[in-house]
């Protein structure tokens, strides 16, 4: 008997403890367990649920997909977010390489120092070229391109892409393009290398 009460409360600690929370819903449909503290026209501050009394966050409101709190009610955000995160992950897990449709969102990845060295030709050539829109927020994005040149490269430099999903799942990766310090390209291999990306694969793979 006394177990049995023992297993009833428990039960009713733990009921009370989940509804005792707010559950923010990000754009990258993680769930954030909190203790909303304010709303503004741009943020959303809160508090960790498993460390109240620790640091207070914030969150740009325009990432944030709805917040359902303790009492059990919800707010909704970005409604058209939603709805666009839906579809891109339907895409994404039946046929990914149709993200790359010509006016879609790609979002840049940098993944060391050398590499961004050569990003903000990347990004140059990328916008000249008018295919995709490069956008700053992942959350916005159709897919992922990883802009990588070899760091191990002295005087010349070799350079790749690869393209994945927002689930971080690799679907395309580019022929490997080199291009070395001379006077023809103003002895910048690295916008060397970026440029010849973009114009000798991205403008032949996608057309």
């Amino acid at each position: 008997m006394r177990k049995t009460i023992c297993s009833v409360l428990a039960i009713l600690v733990f009921i009370n403890f989940c509804y005792s929370q707010d559950t923010i819903t990000i754009s990258t449909n993680e769930k954030i367990s909190s203790k909303t503290l304010e709303i503004t026209t741009t943020e959303v501050k809160y508090k960790k649920f498993d460390n109240l009394n620790g640091p207070t966050f914030s969150i740009l409101k325009s990432d944030v997909i709805m917040i359902k709190y303790e009492n059990g009610t919800t707010d909704f955000f970005n409604k058209n977010l939603v709805a666009l995160n839906n579809e891109i992950l339907k895409i994404s897990r039946e046929n990914p390489l149709a993200l790359t449709e010509k006016g879609n969102k790609v979002f840049i990845e940098i993944p060391d120092e050398a590499s961004r060295a050569g990003e903000r030709y990347f990004v140059n050539a990328l916008k000249e070229w008018g295919y995709w829109k490069v956008v700053e927020n992942i959350n916005e994005a159709h897919f992922i391109i990883v802009f990588n040149i070899d760091k191990k490269a002295m005087l010349d430099k070799t350079a790749n892409v690869t393209f994945k999903t927002r689930e971080e799942k690799q679907f395309k990766k580019s022929d490997t393009y080199r291009a070395s310090t001379n006077a023809f390209n103003g002895y910048n291999a690295f916008k060397a290398v970026a440029n010849k990306i973009v114009e000798k694969y991205l403008k032949k793979e996608f057309k």
